[in-house]
């Protein structure tokens, strides 16, 4: 549930108002795979699986992707730290398929270099299913299915503090180089999904 004054995610509002599945998320799953933009497409979902902050997603280079130890390194998260985190496959599927002589992970004709902004996906009926701080959201939940500590949900989605007494633990996790914890979130995703995702 969120917490005292977070709204809820754009698709438990939208299942409210028009009697769908709050848990079924191949509702927003198609939403991102209608789009036609395939760099846009696969910005959604590296946030989607990994919970890290869309402007980190976004501006992402390709100095940060380690292909090798399959991890992210974040230099100028939100709180100011630096840290490496490992990724499901799905990730790295989807960073293999974006892979160029570009800078930028996701790249775009801006000021920036890189993507901007996402705007909101929306159903075919127009209906508004997904933002970007929801993947974040959906990303602690499928944590929490899997039964892992908060600790770790805050870790991998790159957070400065755990709360509730964690951050301690969530120090130990710095050297955290094993699959286990984002594979199992992964596992999640895709079943909420309703099948494993084919990126091209």
């Amino acid at each position: 549930a969120p917490k005292s004054g977070e709204r809820e995610s754009k698709i438990v509002v939208a299942a409210a108002e028009h009697g769908f599945d709050p848990d079924d998320w191949s509702i927003f799953w198609e939403a991102i795979m209608r789009m036609g933009n395939a760099t846009r497409r696969n910005a959604w979902i590296v946030m989607l699986f990994t919970g890290i902050r869309s402007e980190n997603v976004r501006s992402l280079t390709w100095n940060q992707i380690d292909f090798d130890s399959r991890t992210i390194r974040l230099d100028k998260m939100k709180n100011g730290l630096s840290r490496t985190m490992p990724v499901s496959a799905t990730v790295m599927t989807v960073l293999e398929a974006q892979r160029s002589n570009h800078e930028h992970v996701f790249p775009s004709n801006s000021r920036t270099g890189h993507i901007d902004h996402l705007d909101a996906l929306k159903t075919d009926d127009g209906i508004v299913v997904l933002s970007q701080h929801d993947t974040r959201r959906h990303f602690m939940q499928a944590c929490a299915e899997a039964f892992l500590p908060d600790y770790v949900a805050h870790f991998l989605r790159g957070d400065k503090k755990a709360g509730s007494g964690n951050d301690m633990l969530m120090r130990y996790l710095k050297r955290m180089g094993n699959h286990h914890a984002p594979s199992q979130i992964e596992d999640v995703i895709i079943s909420h999904i309703g099948n494993r995702p084919e990126i091209s």
